[in-house]
């Protein structure tokens, strides 16, 4: 994906949290705002390169984050029985 801009990069990474909501990216849809897409780019930028290299910084953290929650809530999961 080859993306130009701040705003084109955030949309197209709420879109891939809505795709892939129920693989663990629900929070990213529910719970992230404006504020909070704004510092996740913002952090990936400054590691450097284009608009298109932060959007797969982000994607990369995110996909991070997805994978602990989903853990977290599957041993929750396992520990409520």
């Amino acid at each position: 994906m080859n993306i130009m801009t701040k705003a084109e990069g955030i949309s197209a990474l709420k879109q891939f949290a809505l795709d892939h909501y129920e693989d663990g990216y629900d929070t990213f849809v529910e719970c992230y705002g404006t504020e909070e897409w704004n510092e996740l780019w913002d952090e990936q930028a400054e590691k450097g390169g284009t608009p298109t290299d932060t959007y797969n910084h982000c994607l990369q953290l995110m996909a991070c984050c997805a994978d602990v929650w989903e853990d977290r809530r599957a041993d929750a999961r396992n520990s409520a029985f």
